[in-house]
């Protein structure tokens, strides 16, 4: 099995500790591929040994391409001329970022209408109507009597303590309340 290129490399570098320096030396002579790659890094040495030419040549090829960038036009004007106008850009929103906005905007539209309706009796036209001080049954069965049966009425209970109530109220349409009227 031929070494690694990197073990080669510490081998030509003079590098390798000596159990494996002579396992090395041993593969060597009896394999040519690693003997011709052995060869190809040796040239490699003796040309980057050489330092003035090796920067020379970075220096050249530095120059080269400052040359060629001299030679390009400015970019400033090529990109003026490229890019939209801002109202002509493409946005690129990811899709769990628009869900979310439009859930937030959901919910405070929904919290937005129900603060702006009131939850009172008011929205009925209840308040319009006249209060009328009663304090019996009777009172209030005569002035249900005396009345149209379109109006709405709201009876308030006695706050106090010693009120008890019996019997569970019951709701009567005005229909049913004028045909046991008649009926009496």
């Amino acid at each position: 099995m031929c070494p690694d290129h990197q073990i080669l490399s510490v081998y030509v570098d003079g590098e390798l500790p000596s159990p494996w320096k002579e396992k090395m030396e041993v593969h060597l002579a009896s394999c040519p591929q690693c003997i011709e790659r052995l060869v190809a890094l040796k040239r490699l040495a003796l040309r980057s040994s050489d330092d003035g030419a090796l920067e020379a040549a970075l220096d050249a090829a530095q120059e080269r391409v400052w040359q060629r960038l001299s030679r390009l036009e400015p970019a400033t004007s090529v990109v003026r001329n490229q890019h939209p106008g801002i109202w002509r850009r493409r946005v690129s929103v990811p899709l769990p970022a628009v869900a979310v906005a439009a859930a937030a905007l959901v919910v405070a539209a929904t919290l937005m209408l129900t603060q702006t309706v009131p939850q009172t009796t008011d929205t009925m036209g209840v308040a319009q109507s006249p209060l009328v001080p009663v304090s019996t049954i009777n009172e209030v069965l005569q002035y249900l009597g005396n009345q149209d049966a379109t109006d709405i009425m709201l009876i308030r209970l006695p706050e106090s303590k010693s009120f008890s109530s019996s019997g569970e109220p019951a709701l009567i349409k005005a229909a049913d309340y004028s045909r046991s009227k008649n009926t009496q």
